[in-house]
């Protein structure tokens, strides 16, 4: 296998094969970039102008094969499939991080962006860094007149998360199969409502689909907190309460399987928690940021690949009735999903671990979680069940049309764009129609090199 890839002026490489394979894709790198820029002619050009490839770092061995190398920044091993930072990046890293210590209340402006933008440019090479985001980004409505901001304790909660991460970094490397979402392993949905949430999930094992369902009744003082036309002056809104459902999605499922690695596909039928898990980040200082925080905790620990779609809520009816069928006991409320929604296997009732529950809860009554940190996390919570060998196949689930993203040039028709109320999702399968594809998109226009009318331009390496 060969592939070349152009980053605007870096070359990078991956050749799997014998050394006849590692020298000819070389030699065909070198010809190409000397094909597309001219060598220098001592004669025409000025002393300035250089050779297209530069024989000073060829001399230090930038064109040398390994299987460890620096890319863009990035410490990537082929034989152990991680990447990491390298060793001076972190004590950059670090070195920013110490200058602001928790006992600074104020920052300038530029400050703060230089070290967002670290935090930005390590956050794609480490899980659960994404959501650690929504306080930082928050500080800077706090800007004032000579161009400061504040920081308050929430900020430096952050913040210490950050200066974990940057300790561990070494002792801790991404597996990169951890950053690439690939065919969901488990797949399922969640809900929530004023009175408790709940959700359903499919894993896939190699004695085929293994159902499972979780719910959990909201405490007393939580549900009279949800804003409601009764209640306009409460301080929980739905999209937090579906956020904490999310959460507790993902802590069921790595009690019953171990996720490591694997994709976890969860459908919501609340846009806000949806897109929040996504980017992994609020505009709010509130229980959305803080249930984020632990997301990311718990997805560190855990090593698995959340991807996160929107399913309507006529549709997500099994979610809907773990969420609400609060007058059926457990026993009942399990001959009701059998009887309801058969499966191959029977269904599953598991509940939430109490450490993520508790933590869970006092976020939802504005309490903060400080005791539950990354080393009782790793402790309390590891106990997790087989998931069969690392060989067996992923979820083997058919996308249908209706889940096709349409061209930039296709308008929106009714027949075309609704939703089948009669095909509710009522198995792995059902649910995998509504799965977001996802692929590198092509390039568009301006074309990167030769068009050709009538047929197709080979063009095996390019520069831009």
């Amino acid at each position: 296998m060969r592939y070349a890839d152009v980053y605007v002026d870096d070359f990078i490489s991956l050749v799997q094969g014998t050394e006849d394979d590692r020298r000819q894709a070389m030699r065909t790198l070198l010809h190409v970039l000397d094909s597309v820029f001219r060598p220098r002619d001592p004669k025409r050009d000025s002393t300035f102008r250089q050779e297209p490839a530069s024989v000073k770092k060829l001399k230090k061995g930038d064109a040398r094969w390994s299987t460890k190398k620096v890319v863009l920044g990035w410490l990537l091993d082929s034989v152990d499939k991680t990447i990491s930072l390298p060793p001076h990046r972190i004590e950059r890293l670090q070195a920013i991080l110490a200058d602001i210590g928790p006992t600074k209340k104020r920052i300038s402006v530029k400050n703060w962006h230089r070290l967002l933008g670290e935090l930005r440019s390590m956050v794609i090479g480490i899980p659960g860094a994404r959501g650690l985001f929504s306080p930082l980004q928050e500080a800077f409505r706090t800007e004032t007149s000579d161009h400061r901001l504040r920081l308050n304790s929430m900020v430096h909660q952050f913040l210490d998360d950050f200066r974990h991460l940057s300790e561990t970094l070494g002792d801790r490397p991404t597996r990169i199969a951890e950053l690439i979402p690939q065919d969901p392993s488990v797949i399922g949905t969640t809900d929530a409502s004023g009175q408790g949430m709940g959700g359903v999930a499919f894993l896939n094992t190699p004695l085929g689909l293994r159902p499972i369902l979780w719910r959990h009744r909201y405490p007393k003082h939580i549900q009279s907190r949800l804003i409601t036309f009764d209640n306009p002056r409460g301080s929980l809104s739905i999209g937090d309460l579906e956020l904490s459902a999310t959460v507790c999605h993902h802590d069921v499922i790595t009690t019953a399987v171990d996720a490591r690695e694997h994709t976890i596909h969860s459908f919501h039928d609340n846009t806000a928690a949806q897109f929040w898990q996504r980017k992994g980040s609020a505009t709010t200082t509130g229980p959305a940021a803080a249930l984020l925080r632990l997301q990311s905790h718990h997805q560190r620990v855990f090593r698995y690949v959340p991807f996160h779609d929107y399913l309507p809520g006529l549709l997500n009816k099994m979610s809907d009735d773990a969420s609400r069928l609060w007058h059926l006991s457990d026993a009942a409320f399990l001959a009701y999903f059998n009887s309801t929604y058969p499966q191959m296997n029977c269904w599953e009732l598991r509940h939430v671990r109490p450490p993520i529950l508790s933590a869970v809860i006092s976020i939802l009554a504005s309490k903060q979680y400080e005791k539950v940190s990354f080393g009782e996390l790793k402790r309390v919570l590891t106990s997790t069940g087989s998931f069969g060998p690392t060989s067996v196949k992923n979820l083997d689930l058919t996308l249908s049309s209706a889940s096709l993203i349409p061209f930039h040039f296709y308008k929106s028709l009714p027949p075309a764009t609704a939703v089948d109320q009669e095909s509710t999702p009522v198995n792995a399968f059902d649910l995998a129609r509504f799965r977001t594809p996802y692929a590198r998109w092509a390039r568009r226009w301006p074309a990167w090199g030769p068009r050709m009318l009538g047929k197709t331009a080979r063009v095996p390496l390019t520069s831009a």
